[in-house]
């Protein structure tokens, strides 16, 4: 059997939306269309009544809210400040049971994370763009109300897509109670380009760096990330994982010298570029129209 015996699609590529478009006007015995991911805003257009299609909506909900509800409760807990304690404390943090609990967004996976929420007795309201009743839900607000929703809460999670977390970031700010904890479920309904070089030229060619103040932008549609200092977010905690890292390199430089540290080990060894007038590095010598020494012999010939 081949591709022109077949009757249904998988379509994994969630930007080739024209691709598939042309696709299947050369294939009209295709009679089942399977997106394999939640959002497929961009394909909207070109959905038909002649085929059946199905997509991935709800197949993430129910881990993706169990994770949120983790989070939020560790957080609530200090679960954190606890883990890395060396000393007894006061105590700190406080429950989520009778709590009140705010969700922005009304998908599947609100409705998730409200069913995960029941043991917990809270109190929970949820601020969506269509007003309708939902089982568990309290109160549900329009979305241009979300003000109102958020004096008193505990807990506030953001099921809303990617792109719009630091205007609502910005925009409920003012109205959270102290220790509130505001949780979000990572929502992306478009494509995004998250460029971990950056800070060193970047690999993507629409790729600019930008700050944690105003970390994204937007071309051709696709959500760019490109903060040229991401550890900076968790400073303390990034500086004790670079240090973590660095430390046993660093002693063994100290305690062997560099020739034999490097020789002993092939992470450090790998780190070698140049040494005493030789490349040791290939794409570097082919680039520059070096000869190529291999790092070992290099070291031991000199």
């Amino acid at each position: 059997m081949g591709p022109d015996d077949a009757d249904g699609l998988v379509w994994s590529d969630a930007r080739a939306v024209d691709a598939l478009r042309s696709t299947l006007d050369d294939a009209d015995h295709i009679r089942w269309v399977q997106l394999p991911f939640a959002g497929i805003e961009n394909f909207v257009e070109h959905l038909d009544h002649d085929r059946v299609w199905t997509c991935g909506k709800g197949v993430y909900a129910e881990p993706v809210a169990e994770m949120a509800l983790a989070l939020s409760v560790a957080g609530l807990r200090h679960v954190a400040a606890y883990a890395k304690a060396s000393e007894w404390s006061a105590p700190a943090g406080r429950n989520l049971l009778n709590g009140n609990v705010t969700i922005l967004g009304g998908g599947g996976i609100t409705e998730s994370l409200v069913r995960l929420l029941q043991p917990w007795n809270c109190r929970v309201t949820v601020v969506r763009s269509h007003v309708q009743a939902m089982d568990g839900v309290d109160d549900v607000l329009e979305a241009d109300r979300y003000a109102d929703a958020l004096p008193g809460a505990d807990l506030v999670v953001l099921c809303t897509p990617l792109g719009v977390y630091r205007q609502i970031a910005e925009a409920m700010a003012p109205g959270l109670k102290p220790g509130c904890i505001v949780t979000d479920v990572g929502s992306v309904k478009q494509s995004v380009i998250v460029d971990v070089a950056v800070d060193q030229g970047g690999c993507v060619e629409t790729c600019r760096p930008t700050t944690h103040k105003e970390p994204t932008f937007e071309v051709d549609g696709v959500v760019h990330y490109c903060v040229a200092n991401m550890p900076g977010a968790v400073p303390r905690t990034s500086t004790f994982a670079l240090n973590n890292a660095t430390l046993p390199f660093a002693l063994a430089l100290a305690d062997k010298g560099a020739k034999q540290a490097m020789l002993d080990n092939p992470h450090l060894l790998a780190g070698l570029n140049v040494h005493r007038g030789m490349v040791t590095y290939a794409d570097v010598a082919r680039d520059l129209g070096y000869d190529y020494v291999p790092a070992v012999e290099a070291l031991k010939t000199a």
